[in-house]
């Protein structure tokens, strides 16, 4: 069996790094002092989110798109305006978005521990308080209360730290997970990072099967379910749905001084 040389293995590496246009893997940043490391690099496209609405899908996608750029994933709050790369803030639905988090967080303490870590608008101290994620109940749930703070990331996102703006003057570019696949979205994506072409996976529907949730999750979801089983609406995140609702599927946006 042949064996490779570490400089002969690092220079496979880079090859097929540059075969596929990827020079990079896309970089998790955790907190606004890590994301400062990044601000004077204008080849930074940080894909921002509230969380579970698509943002490692989009991620993955512009690693195979984009040449020399160094991709970053977050869901971190605007940053400040000296930050000189770009940005997609991508959300969706919150009613869906939370229930995605309760249900994986409420299967793993572990992973619910590490997300309200990573979301800078979330209340740490409210899950200190139930100790784990596993732990919810029926009083203390991501269902009945935006822990995660959505309405902040998307206020803030779409309106208090930002302005709108023509493309060649945008810095942030806002979309829509509900509208990723349509041709216009793809087309202002292309546009905005100047990528050929975009390639994304097949469209998948989102949400659970009855039959992966269990008795404590399903119980939970029906005492605060106001909408239907396929249009969940909750009271938690009646100002956040509205601000989703009336946003466009799309729209550039700049950092406020």
């Amino acid at each position: 069996m042949k064996v490779f040389s570490n400089l002969q293995l690092f220079t496979l590496f880079t090859c097929i790094q540059v075969l596929t246009n990827n020079l990079y893997s896309h970089t998790f940043v955790k907190t606004q002092t890590e994301l400062e490391t990044y601000f004077n690099q204008t080849n930074s496209v940080m894909i921002a989110s509230i969380g579970r609405s698509g943002s490692t899908l989009l991620s993955n996608a512009l690693e195979q798109s984009l040449i020399n750029c160094r991709v970053l994933k977050s869901h971190l709050l605007p940053p400040k305006n000296s930050f000189k790369g770009k940005i997609i803030f991508i959300y969706s639905n919150p009613d869906i978005s939370a229930e995605s988090a309760f249900h994986v967080s409420l299967n793993s303490s572990q992973w619910g521990y590490r997300h309200f870590s990573n979301v800078e608008s979330s209340d740490i101290q409210w899950l200190s308080a139930i100790k784990k994620t596993s732990q919810q109940d029926l009083y203390n749930n991501l269902l009945c209360y935006d822990a995660l703070g959505y309405n902040k990331q998307l206020t803030y996102w779409l309106y208090e730290k930002v302005e709108p703006c023509a493309i060649e003057n945008a810095q942030i570019l806002a979309v829509k997970f509900e509208n990723l696949w349509d041709e216009e979205t793809i087309a202002a994506v292309e546009s905005f990072l100047f990528v050929d072409e975009l390639s994304l996976p097949p469209k998948k529907e989102r949400g659970y099967k009855v039959e992966d949730l269990s008795e404590k999750e399903a119980s939970i979801r029906n005492y605060y379910n106001q909408g239907t089983a396929n249009n969940s609406k909750y009271e938690a995140y009646d100002e956040a749905r509205e601000l989703w609702k009336i946003a466009p599927p799309y729209q550039f946006l700049k950092l406020r001084n």
